[in-house]
């Protein structure tokens, strides 16, 4: 049995099955080893390798994406009566069939309230179904775009955004956009319509956004493509930082 092992193990690091390789090298350590049955220790080392290679795939999306918050999870909190969330719409959200659908999410509310937390964490569980997710703040976007407009490469660039199953725009609104700046984001919204999902956070209400635009046209192309048919969440409930600073 041991010999047949040794054998099983070289040739699974030939075929750099090297997480199998090792799994199956500290099985045979089990003196009981030779009493378990082969498809139970085939199970166990398939199953082994899958989950290496996911938790692997997992990270490197995660590294990618830029999350601000990478660790951000979903937990009883959203339940707490003192944020006002609407629990049940951000757990089927954490679903993912919006980003299937290639449907737009927007987040509005005010400062401090956890918007860009559970953004994050519906982006991890994104992430933990295998798409692939891009976190920007939109001043640090249009600002790059605009760069690399003078310095060329702007479609390869254009690609950073386009890409992503879903690209998650934050502080939308904190920038008045001129006809330049409103062409970069129209430009990022008309390639990713039907393509992909976005999701905005603003702390500025969706009916004060065409104050933001100082052209009217670029108003409304980019109003169209990012209000219509989007799925909303509004955040009004206590302010966590304060909280936080409290018991602290």
């Amino acid at each position: 049995m041991m010999t047949d092992m040794t054998a099983a193990i070289g040739m699974m690091k030939e075929m750099k099955l090297g997480n199998m390789a090792a799994k199956l090298g500290e099985m045979t350590s089990d003196p009981n080893f030779g009493l378990r049955k082969s498809a139970d220790v085939i199970n166990e080392l398939v199953s082994f390798e899958y989950d290496t290679r996911q938790s692997r795939r997992t990270n490197r999306l995660l590294r990618k994406a830029q999350l601000k918050y990478p660790a951000a999870c979903l937990d009883d909190s959203i339940d707490d009566p003192r944020r006002k969330l609407d629990g049940k719409t951000i757990r089927l959200l954490a679903e993912c069939g919006w980003i299937d659908d290639r449907k737009n999410l927007i987040i509005t509310g005010k400062s401090g309230t956890g918007k860009t937390y559970i953004m994050c964490a519906l982006a991890v569980s994104a992430i933990q179904k295998g798409k692939t997710v891009l976190y920007v703040k939109a001043s640090m976007m249009i600002n790059e775009l605009s760069e690399y407009q003078l310095t060329g490469n702007y479609n390869g660039y254009l690609k950073k955004y386009t890409d992503p199953d879903l690209l998650v725009i934050d502080d939308f609104g904190l920038m008045s956009l001129d006809i330049s700046k409103a062409l970069h984001l129209f430009e990022v919204l008309d390639a990713r319509e039907g393509s992909g999902s976005i999701a905005i956070i603003a702390q500025i209400p969706v009916a004060s956004w065409y104050e933001i635009f100082r052209n009217s046209v670029y108003a409304d192309a980019c109003l169209s493509r990012m209000a219509n048919a989007s799925y909303r969440l509004e955040f009004d409930g206590s302010d966590r930082r304060q909280e936080k600073k409290n018991k602290g």
